[in-house]
């Protein structure tokens, strides 16, 4: 390979650039927090980074694999990656996006889907070593969750696994979920220690002070109110809850309201896909959540009226409704306006109050 291909490369890529994209974060000037993907021992509470762009070299002044002297991008992808400097290059190159030996490469989004090789299966408690979220993971988060999806990220710690996003079970990140980016050509797996049936997302701590629950079908759907509760603000009252392993795999000792309080919940809301599954999954929740919380809590099912197979509750959302009740929405509306940032939420009261079904 010709060093002109290398110092384009470096034009392409730039030092910063590239530590970002290993997870280390800006703090002034050529100052940055580094990252344990790059070789960090621990995360930096204090800046220890150093990088220029207009020399291309970077040096960690930490207990770091990036402190021997002065790295470039090719050195600092052989230590994040622990690879030869061949494979560095070529990583490079998938990095900046740019053609090698001259030949087009298609953009991420566009190259050919090939199935990962050498995950055993029969080694399901190890979990795939997760990086910093690539190009098309970035680009598929935000096509589904628009401009909340950095928060989200942050929140939910999501990782990058080739052609899937990782997604911590719990707050250990000892259980995680990958989530593939087409789903036509893979599917959702499951690795950890734990990987019976479960609530996703499962934080026992976080949960205790909910006062409305939403049990829904599926970590995407998840996330997607999660994005939804940020936008609205509502992150300290409500929570999304489903079960690992899809609608079929719901049963009644699954305990899946276990980390909720059952004298605090005032209200549980359950929806599941507009299929059989999530129809059966709808009246198997319904009543694990009258055997859990108390009696004054209001139980609903919002069953839709949508012909569409398969309909969820992200769909709900996409459309610009809402699964806030009447009184809750109104206050909603009043706290907008008098923060000048009304913006209506597109449904009529009368609509959602037909999707309700007791």
């Amino acid at each position: 390979m010709s060093g002109d291909y290398k110092q384009k490369l470096k034009q392409r890529l730039p030092i910063t650039r590239l530590l970002e994209f290993y997870g280390a974060r800006h703090v002034s000037s050529d100052l940055y927090h580094c990252h344990p993907n790059l070789g960090h021992a621990s995360e930096d509470k204090h800046p220890s980074l150093i990088a220029n762009d207009a020399r291309g070299v970077a040096k960690c002044l930490g207990n770091c694999a990036l402190n021997q002297g002065s790295s470039d991008i090719f050195e600092v992808i052989k230590r994040a990656e622990k690879c030869n400097f061949n494979d560095a290059l070529k990583r490079a190159g998938e990095i900046a996006n740019l053609p090698e030996f001259g030949q087009e490469s298609a953009r991420p989004s566009q190259r050919p889907f090939k199935k990962k090789k050498g995950l055993d299966n029969k080694d399901l408690n190890r979990v795939p070593k997760v990086y910093a979220l690539e190009e098309r993971h970035q680009a598929w988060l935000e096509q589904r969750f628009s401009a909340e999806w950095r928060w989200l990220a942050d929140y939910f710690n999501i990782k990058a696994w080739h052609y899937h996003i990782a997604v911590p079970i719990d707050r250990s990140e000892v259980n995680w979920v990958f989530i593939p980016l087409d789903k036509q050509k893979d599917q959702t797996f499951y690795r950890g220690p734990s990987r019976s049936v479960q609530p996703f997302p499962n934080w026992p701590w976080e949960h205790g002070q909910t006062k409305h629950v939403i049990k829904c079908e599926g970590e995407k759907d998840v996330l997607r109110l999660y994005a939804e509760f940020h936008k609205r603000n509502l992150l300290n009252d409500w929570a999304a809850v489903t079960n690992t392993n899809g609608a079929q795999s719901l049963r009644p000792e699954t305990g899946i309201f276990k980390n909720f309080e059952p004298r605090r919940v005032k209200s549980v809301l359950i929806s599941h896909d507009n299929d059989a599954a999530g129809r059966q999954a709808n009246k198997t929740a319904r009543q694990m959540a009258k055997d859990y919380f108390d009696q004054g809590t209001k139980i609903k099912v919002l069953q839709f009226a949508s012909s569409i197979k398969g309909y969820d509750i992200s769909d709900f959302l996409n459309e610009g409704k809402t699964f806030l009740p009447k009184d809750q929405l109104e206050l909603f509306n009043s706290r907008q306006e008098e923060t000048g940032l009304a913006q209506g939420i597109q449904m009529s009261l009368s609509s959602r109050n037909k999707s309700w079904n007791s």
